[in-house]
C-alpha cells in the first residue's frame, strides 16, 4: 500500500451540485442562511424587557461573534482541503475485475519501425490456439500493440465480462484503428467489442481530460456505475497515465495495466484502487 498526498477542491470534497447529495447540501445551507437571521431578529424583538437599543446592540454583537465563527470555520475547511492522504491499494485478488463491464484505453502508434501489416502477417502464420503462448508469452516480440491485446485477454481470463472496450487514440494513432482491430481479431477479440473515439493530442492534458470526462459522463448517464469501469493507464505517453490517475481520485474507478515480469517471463495483470485514508475524516 502506498500513500500519496493531493490537493482537493471544495467541489471534490463536498460533492458535485449536479448530484442529489450536492443539491441537498445546497438547499440546507441556503435555508439556514435565509431563515436564521430573520428568526433570530424576531426572537430578540419579541422579548418585552429589552429596549430597542439593547436589542440592536445584542444583534450587532451576535453578528460579530457569528462572523468570527464563520471565518474560523472557513479557514478550518480550507486547511482540510489543502492535503488529503490517499492510499494506492493493489487489488491482488482481482476482485474488482469481476464487476467490470467496460474498459477505457488509449492506443499508441506502432513503435520501433514495426509495420502493423507485417505484424498481422506474422501472427497469421501461427496456429490460432498457439498465438497467445508463442507470440505474446514466450517470444521476444517488442511490438507495442501486444500489451493492450494481452491486457484485454488477461481481464477476460480474470472474470471481466467486458461488453465494450472504448479506445481513445492519439491524433497520430487514430489512422491505425482498423489495423489494430484486425490485429486484435487474430487473438479472438471481435471488432464489435471495440468502439473508437475521436483522436486527441496526448500532450494536451486539458483536451485529454475533457474527452475522458466526456466519455465517463456518457457512461454514467446510461446508468453505468463507477465499479463497472476500468481504465488502462498505459498508452505509451506519460501525460495519459497522469490524467487517468487524476480522474480516479474522486471517483470509485480502478485502474489497470500489465506488468512485464521478466523473472517469471509473464505479463501480469495489475489492478489498483485509489481511496482516501480514514484519518482524513
Amino acid at each position: 500500500m502506498k500513500a500519496v498526498r493531493i490537493h482537493k477542491t471544495a467541489k471534490q470534497l463536498l460533492g458535485d451540485i449536479s448530484t442529489w447529495e450536492g443539491m441537498v447540501v445546497l438547499i440546507v445551507a441556503s435555508l439556514f442562511f435565509a431563515w436564521f437571521p430573520d428568526a433570530l431578529k424576531d426572537l430578540i424583538y419579541s422579548l418585552p424587557y429589552l429596549t430597542d437599543w439593547l436589542k440592536a446592540l445584542f444583534l450587532f454583537l451576535f453578528s460579530i461573534i457569528f462572523l468570527f465563527y464563520l471565518v474560523l470555520l472557513i479557514k478550518k475547511i480550507a486547511k482540510s482541503l489543502e492535503d488529503i492522504t490517499y492510499y494506492v491499494e493493489e487489488d491482488k485478488e482481482l476482485s474488482t475485475v469481476r464487476s467490470a463491464r467496460f474498459l477505457i484505453m488509449g492506443l499508441s502508434t506502432p513503435l520501433d519501425g514495426h509495420d502493423p501489416k507485417k505484424e498481422i502477417q506474422k501472427v497469421q502464420q501461427i496456429p490460432e490456439d498457439k498465438r497467445i503462448e508463442l507470440y505474446i508469452e514466450n517470444s521476444n516480440e517488442k511490438f507495442n500493440w501486444i500489451m493492450p491485446v494481452c491486457l484485454i485477454k488477461r481481464l477476460q481470463e480474470a472474470g471481466a465480462r467486458l461488453e465494450k472496450v472504448y479506445i481513445l487514440p492519439s491524433k497520430d494513432s487514430e489512422k491505425y484503428i482498423e489495423n489494430f482491430l484486425e490485429y486484435a481479431g487474430l487473438f479472438g477479440l471481435s471488432k464489435e467489442l471495440f468502439e473508437s473515439l475521436k483522436g486527441v493530442d496526448y500532450e494536451d492534458l486539458t483536451a485529454l481530460q475533457r474527452e475522458m470526462n466526456r466519455l465517463i459522463k456518457k457512461l454514467r448517464d446510461k446508468g453505468i456505475g463507477y465499479r463497472e469501469l476500468l481504465i488502462d493507464m498505459t498508452a505509451g505517453k506519460k501525460p495519459f497515465s497522469v490524467i487517468v490517475s487524476a480522474l480516479t481520485f474522486n471517483r470509485d474507478i480502478a485502474i489497470c495495466y500489465l506488468n512485464e515480469n521478466k523473472e517469471l517471463k509473464k505479463k501480469e495483470l495489475k489492478i489498483y484502487d485509489i481511496t482516501p485514508a480514514e484519518e482524513n475524516f
